[in-house]
């Protein structure tokens, strides 16, 4: 089992007006006995705003995660993650992720906050799914993710990770 810290500054600007604030994220992984499965939980954003907007200071989003992956073969692997914020309703997040390549990934995910967003046009079959790929070589890893919001557009996603 691991677990780990994180301790976050936290900045944000419209206008002329600025708040900023500290939070702490806590989690822990487990390594099941069965190969290929793994478990994880985490407590985000627990802290406060230390400046506020004007006067009023919002809470931070603090949520619980829960999640799990297996790797039934080196090639692929599925995952699950339950999210559950202190000030909304819970979300469920599903993936899977296959190696055609040891060099080269492809994912795909759903989202149940994507159903928030159907308004009722054609385009609400694609609301709370993602796309991916990403591409490994040398020390270096680049990934791609495609996220359609329905009437609001879409998000394109890019990393570069770079191993020193």
């Amino acid at each position: 089992m691991w677990a780990g810290v994180s301790l976050k500054g936290l900045y944000q600007t419209i206008d002329d007006y600025s708040a900023h604030g500290v939070a702490l994220d806590l989690g822990v992984l487990y390594r099941s006995r069965v190969p290929g499965l793994t478990a994880g939980a985490a407590v985000l954003n627990l802290g406060t705003q230390t400046g506020a907007f004007i006067d009023e200071k919002d809470p931070l989003p603090t949520e619980i995660r829960i999640g799990g992956a297996y790797r039934p073969a080196p090639f692929a692997v599925g995952v699950l993650d339950v999210a559950v914020p202190f000030d909304n309703d819970p979300s469920l997040r599903l993936g899977a992720e296959v190696l055609p390549h040891p060099l080269f990934t492809i994912r795909a995910g759903y989202n149940t906050l994507g159903s928030q967003l159907k308004v009722g046009s054609e385009k609400d079959v694609l609301g709370g799914m993602s796309f991916g790929m990403g591409a490994t070589w040398q020390k270096m890893r680049v990934d791609y993710a495609y996220s359609p919001y329905v009437e609001l557009g879409s998000a394109h996603r890019v990393s570069l990770v770079v191993h020193l």
